[in-house]
């Protein structure tokens, strides 16, 4: 569903899935991590001009490891993190109540990448 409606918007995605079909989570737990991925995506297609973008869950024992991707123009972490807009504040938090972590790895003209690990 989230990979047409990126698509619709005229970007590329590919979405890899591994080891998720037994998977149980929540319903609570699966809409959040379902809105982190969007607020995610619609970051990379408004601020970072994406033309691409890869998303990928993989459950490995009991972690999901889910990873954003994007070939956007990028921006320099450090001034994004101390600022922290409404986004990326969203994001931070849906992560921790799910006693997950997130890691943002971004620099101008580089795109970005976005990693989480969360328990299920």
């Amino acid at each position: 569903d989230l990979k047409q409606s990126i698509e619709v918007r005229g970007l590329n995605c590919d979405l890899d899935l591994h080891n998720i079909d037994n998977m149980m989570i929540s319903q609570q737990n699966a809409s959040m991590l379902y809105r982190i991925i969007q607020e995610i995506t619609n970051n990379a297609i408004k601020h970072a001009e994406a033309k691409n973008i890869f998303i990928q869950l993989l459950k490995i024992e009991n972690i999901l490891h889910i990873t954003i991707e994007d070939d956007g123009k990028g921006f320099d972490i450090n001034q994004v993190l101390t600022k922290k807009g409404m986004g990326l504040k969203s994001i931070d938090s849906r992560v921790k109540y799910l006693n997950g972590t997130v890691h943002y790895d971004s620099s101008p003209n580089h795109g970005t990448t976005v990693n989480i690990e969360v328990p299920v």
